[in-house]
């Protein structure tokens, strides 16, 4: 009981609070109207110009749920449990960054909120929408103990199909599944052409050879694979951060599969297998990769969450600087994600100079009232502190 008390304090304590860190939004109209005047317009303006929107995508947008409504998510029981601390606040704090407000059907106001945001900008672009597989042992078994969340493919694909002009389902099948080839072609028959991997947290090596198969299949559909790189925090069951090396994509593509490495590696030290097993940021393994020209036609970047707070300066910087690589960079929100206060550190941005004094408060004012909308406007509005350079447009093409 005195655990539950104390537990139960700091989750309500302005240190930890959820409204807090995540989700400072303004839902009231007339309020939103106010928020948005000249410099919010200019800015937003200045973002969109120039760009071919037939021609854009975000890459990597999150769906998430409950399980409310029968869509088949399923969540670990910890994320509500007081006695997992750093799960419960996890949880909280992502619905409380959804902008969903209390509700008998979490999934489809989540939905609702996210579609809502997209059309009431001028992101009409596929926005690629995430499933997300079980953790499996690599003899097949299901490992529920590790399964921190299940977003189902079949809950993906129908919300791609009710919102195809918006929408691209990225269904997620773990390759040690003992029907993960069978499931993989079921899909690609369909048109489906992106795969999500998140290995630290789902617990496959991606250099294993019993995936080949896997890979032979994604390579005759023509398939993409966006997978996770360098080191995981927003999961807790991210139990072995070695899987995030970037190294370990050297078989997948070198069978030819289109890989897009999510975040950049921009966090973590990995063994440079290729070098005495030296500890090397995982992002200079990942460019090391970029400039091999046996990979220009099948490995990209997502350049999603790269600005987050505990990514800052590192693999930013070097993306900004390489105009070379901006044509094989995509654009991802990672939403919810940029609606996480604590992750989006405008001040820290300013005094670093990637942002000017007078961005910092209209890209407030934007992202109060549309999250989405306010990641697209500051991926588009920093530059290099140094030399002054941005992302090209080509860094927002796919």
């Amino acid at each position: 009981m005195i655990k539950i008390v104390i537990l139960s304090f700091l989750v309500s304590s302005c240190y930890f609070s959820p409204m807090r860190l995540a989700g400072d939004f303004v839902f009231d109209k007339k309020k939103q109207e106010k928020l948005i005047g000249s410099a919010e317009k200019e800015l937003i303006k200045k973002a969109f110009k120039g760009l071919d929107l037939t021609k854009m995508r975000d890459a990597h947008v999150h769906v998430v749920g409950v399980g409310h409504g029968q869509t088949g998510i399923e969540i670990n029981p910890t994320m509500k449990s007081v006695f997992h601390i750093k799960n419960f606040i996890r949880y909280h704090m992502f619905m409380r960054a959804s902008g969903v407000q209390k509700t008998d059907n979490i999934d489809k106001a989540y939905v609702d909120r996210l579609v809502a945001l997209i059309r009431n900008s001028n992101l009409k672009f596929k926005h690629n929408i995430l499933a997300f597989d079980k953790h499996y042992h690599k003899d097949g078994r299901l490992n529920s103990k590790m399964t921190e969340m299940y977003i189902p493919n079949r809950y993906i694909y129908k919300l791609s199909q009710e919102h195809s002009d918006i929408f691209e389902p990225v269904i997620s099948i773990h390759p040690y599944r003992k029907d993960a080839v069978e499931r993989l072609q079921f899909w690609a028959k369909k048109g489906v052409r992106f795969v999500k991997w998140l290995p630290n947290a789902m617990g496959m090596n991606p250099d294993d050879q019993i995936i080949n198969d896997y890979y032979k299949v994604m390579v005759k559909y023509n398939m993409y694979l966006l997978t996770h790189v360098g080191v995981e925090h927003s999961i807790e069951a991210a139990e072995n951060q070695a899987l995030g090396n970037p190294l370990l994509l050297r078989r997948p593509l070198s069978m030819g599969v289109n890989i897009i490495a999510a975040h950049g590696a921009a966090i973590g030290k990995f063994k440079d297998f290729e070098n005495n097993n030296q500890l090397v940021d995982g992002y200079e393994l990942l460019l090391r990769m970029m400039d091999e020209p046996k990979y220009k036609g099948l490995l990209q970047i997502d350049i999603s969450a790269t600005l987050a707070r505990d990514r800052l300066d590192r693999m930013i910087l070097k993306l900004l600087e390489r105009r070379d690589l901006h044509s094989r960079l995509v654009y991802g929100s990672d939403y919810p994600v940029p609606a996480v206060n604590v992750v989006m550190p405008l001040g820290k941005l300013m005094k670093m100079g990637f942002l000017t004094e007078e961005q910092v408060k209209p890209l407030s004012n934007i992202y109060k009232i549309n999250p989405i909308l306010f990641n697209f406007v500051l991926f588009r509005s920093i530059k290099h502190p140094k030399t002054g350079q941005r992302f090209t447009d080509e860094a927002f093409y796919f």
